[in-house]
């Protein structure tokens, strides 16, 4: 669950394509946002954007904008596990001040991308292979990321 200050809008996913948008000011529910994604399983805000970036059960990064209301752009991720499908997206968290963001996903891995380029900029592995619960900046400027067992 995100929080959307320009239009005052609680954001949220769950176990179906829709993304709900609550507005606070108004006390209602808006029209939700409807992903190709099966399942959404987390979202992000970024206030430099102006847009929401969320994950899904089959691995796809869906950007939403929120002047143009629809959806803005879709990374779907090459990295597949052992039954060849693609990994579930567990978390999804914005660099402040650039254009790079981090996903972790279901089998310990953490990915660096760039919003203009669709392909990985690295890719970093928790040993224990568990699905990576949440990340956030250090003020040093370095990224933390927590498994159930570890915080890297």
């Amino acid at each position: 669950m995100v929080y959307q200050p320009h239009n005052c809008d609680l954001i949220t996913v769950g176990s179906c394509s829709d993304i709900w948008r609550l507005n606070l000011e108004l006390g209602r529910f808006q029209s939700p946002f409807v992903s190709d994604c099966p399942e959404m399983t987390c979202v992000e805000y970024s206030s430099e954007l102006d847009s929401i970036a969320v994950g899904g059960i089959d691995g796809r990064i869906e950007f939403w904008d929120f002047e143009k209301k629809g959806k803005a752009a879709e990374i779907v991720p090459k990295l597949s596990n052992k039954g060849g499908m693609t990994e579930e997206i567990t978390c999804i968290k914005f660099q402040e001040n650039t254009l790079n963001f981090f996903v972790g996903t279901e089998r310990g891995k953490i990915i660096q991308y760039d919003m203009r380029y669709p392909l990985p900029i690295k890719t970093l592995s928790h040993h224990y292979r568990l699905p990576i619960k949440q990340m956030k900046f250090h003020p040093s400027k370095k990224l933390l990321s927590c498994d159930r067992k570890i915080i890297k």
